[in-house]
C-alpha cells in the first residue's frame, strides 16, 4: 500500500516536536478477514497513522490518516476500491485519567462520507475504556455510529480486549454490527501485536439479515515515545 510510507514519514516527522506540544504518534497495521453466509468472504489490509499534540496543559488535537485495500473478494458484488480517510479529534482532559473529545472525519467509501462524533476515554489502573457516538452524513448511507471498547492489562505484556461497533442506517435499511473479543501482547516497549475474533451481523431491512465471523490481526507501533493510552483508537474501516 502506497499509504504506508506516507504514514511512517508523517509520524516520524512529528516525533521531534516534543517541546512544541507533541504528545504521541502511533502507526497501526491491520489485516482482517470477514466471512458471511452464502460464500460471501473478503479480506482487507489497513494502515492508520495518528499524532496528538497538546496546545494547552489539558487541551489538544489528534490527527489521523488511514487507508484500506481489499485483498480478496469471493463475489464480484463485494469487490471494493482502495479507500482513504482522515480524522481530527479535538480533546480536553477532564482529569489525568479522563479524556473527552469531538471527532470530525471524512472517508471515500461513498465518494465522500462525513462523520461527527463525541467520544471519551477512561483509565482505571489496568482497565482502559473508550466510547463513541456519532452521525455519518452520506448521500448513500447516512447512519448513526455507536462504539464501545475495553481492555484489561493482565500482566505487563498481555491484555484482554472486547469491543462492540454498530451502524444504524437511516429509514428501513437496517444496520451493521460487530462484537469482538481478543488480546494484545507487548513485543517491545513500542510494538504491540494483537488479534481477535468477532461476530458480524449485516441487516439490510425487510427481514434480510446475514451473520458471519471476522478474524483480525495487527500491530500497533508507537513512534517517538512509548504507547500513550490516552490517544483515541478510531478506525474508520472497522
Amino acid at each position: 500500500m502506497k499509504l504506508i510510507p506516507a504514514l511512517v514519514a508523517a509520524c516520524t516527522l512529528a516525533a521531534p516536536l516534543h517541546a512544541q506540544g507533541f504528545e504521541a504518534s502511533r502507526m497501526t497495521l491491520e489485516f482482517y478477514n470477514a466471512a458471511e453466509e452464502d460464500d460471501v468472504e473478503a479480506s482487507y489490509a489497513t494502515a492508520l497513522g495518528d499524532t496528538s499534540y497538546l496546545f494547552l496543559p489539558r487541551v489538544g488535537l489528534q490527527l489521523g490518516i488511514a487507508g484500506s485495500a481489499q485483498l480478496y473478494a469471493s463475489q464480484d458484488f463485494i469487490e471494493e476500491d482502495t479507500e482513504y480517510a482522515v480524522s481530527a479529534h479535538a480533546f480536553y482532559d477532564v482529569t489525568p485519567d479522563i479524556r473527552v473529545g469531538l471527532l470530525v472525519g471524512a472517508d471515500t467509501y461513498n465518494e465522500v462520507d462525513l462523520l461527527a462524533a463525541i467520544e471519551g476515554i477512561y483509565l482505571s489502573g489496568p482497565l482502559r475504556t473508550e466510547a463513541r457516538l456519532g452521525s455519518y452524513a452520506s448521500d448513500e448511507d447516512p447512519a448513526i455510529l455507536i462504539e464501545a471498547s475495553g481492555s484489561y492489562l493482565v500482566t505487563n505484556e498481555f491484555d484482554v480486549r472486547a469491543a462492540y461497533q454498530r451502524l444504524n442506517y437511516d429509514g428501513d435499511t437496517g444496520y451493521f454490527s460487530l462484537a469482538s473479543i481478543g488480546g494484545g501482547y507487548r513485543i517491545t516497549d513500542t510494538v504491540t501485536g494483537y488479534g481477535g475474533i468477532g461476530s458480524i451481523t449485516n441487516d439490510f431491512g425487510g427481514g434480510e439479515s446475514y451473520s458471519g465471523t471476522q478474524l483480525t490481526v495487527g500491530l500497533n507501533i508507537a513512534i517517538g515515545s512509548r504507547p500513550n493510552p490516552m490517544m483515541f483508537t478510531f478506525n474508520p474501516f472497522f
